[in-house]
């Protein structure tokens, strides 16, 4: 199945896709079990070693060798957690996959965005190598319970969910300076707010089922750049959520303490030219914002939708 977006691989038309991906010079590939690929390798990629981009969703897959020969690949995803060493893809830049010991992430210096389900280190000093992340979201970490050893300081988007049981403590953010987006969802509290307030760039949090719920707003508005802040799922104790409306962009449940309803809110922040939820090119603006007053170069990588997002 060939399309824009790159080739299908089935099993029973293995030739002939392999020499339509040599004829076009093919650049995406995908390989999935429920749409027709059942070998037990990938070694079909050896007669394609300048593809870019791989998808992979099968579980039959053990030997994960032929990545390897892959020189140019820049992004990888795959449902599961292959056992291979990435840091042996001199070209990788995106990476959504289950964690794997083997995989010696913490190696990629290229790595510009991860997505990751099920990483097992004591702490985010894993990743200080990777001095060009700039997007990390990890789902359901096993160990991690803090943002320490956190040093990346390209770093424009992190996102933690699912720790199940435990609170994240925010303790060691500020080893991300720069960061812009912070997204922390379904937790069983969330530890030293105050520590936000040395983000001089944060412009969107999203505090979203929060077990524990907050006692209050106020500490959350002292975040300097904050204009967009998105509470579902996490209870205001003190319902008190008038000063949401200094904002420009704002998303709340509704509930009977609450101070303000969310149809309220959203009409008074349209009134403003702002809403519930902001526009992509109002986010962007503001990144690329940050990125010229450091002199980074931004790296449009689009993890919004990949398999383990957290959204």
């Amino acid at each position: 199945m060939n399309d824009a977006e790159g080739l299908t691989l089935i099993s029973s038309a293995l030739e002939s896709q392999i020499l339509t991906a040599q004829r076009e010079h093919v650049e995406h590939i995908r390989i999935n079990q429920a749409h027709g690929y059942a070998e037990k390798d990938i070694s079909v990629l050896s007669h394609m070693p300048w593809i870019k981009h791989l998808e992979v969703s099968s579980r039959l897959v053990t030997d994960w060798s032929p990545l390897l020969l892959l020189y140019n690949l820049h992004t990888l995803r795959v449902d599961g957690a292959p056992d291979i060493d990435l840091s042996r893809l001199p070209s990788l830049q995106v990476v959504n996959l289950e964690w794997h010991r083997n995989q010696n992430l913490g190696s990629c210096a290229n790595l510009v965005a991860v997505a990751l389900a099920g990483l097992a280190v004591d702490d985010l000093g894993y990743f200080a190598q990777c001095v060009s992340l700039q997007s990390l979201t990890l789902i359901a970490p096993m160990k991690i319970s803090s943002l320490s050893g956190l040093r990346n300081t390209n770093l424009f988007r992190l996102c933690v969910s699912m720790l199940h049981k435990r609170a994240l403590d925010l303790n060691g953010v500020a080893g991300a300076p720069h960061l812009i987006e912070l997204e922390i969802s379904k937790v069983a509290a969330v530890a030293h707010l105050a520590e936000l307030r040395k983000l001089a760039s944060l412009y969107t949090l999203l505090l979203a089922d929060v077990r524990a719920g907050l006692e209050g707003i106020g500490e959350l508005l002292r975040i300097p750049s904050l204009q967009d802040l998105r509470l579902v799922g996490t209870r205001i104790r003190d319902g008190n959520l008038d000063r949401l409306q200094d904002l420009k962009w704002a998303t709340i449940d509704d509930r009977r303490h609450y101070s303000i309803t969310s149809k309220s809110l959203d009409a008074i922040l349209r009134a403003k030219g702002g809403g519930s939820l902001p526009q992509p090119d109002d986010y962007q603006r503001h990144r690329a914002d940050v990125a010229a007053r450091r002199h980074a170069v931004v790296v449009e990588f689009g993890l919004r939708d990949d398999l383990h997002d957290s959204r």
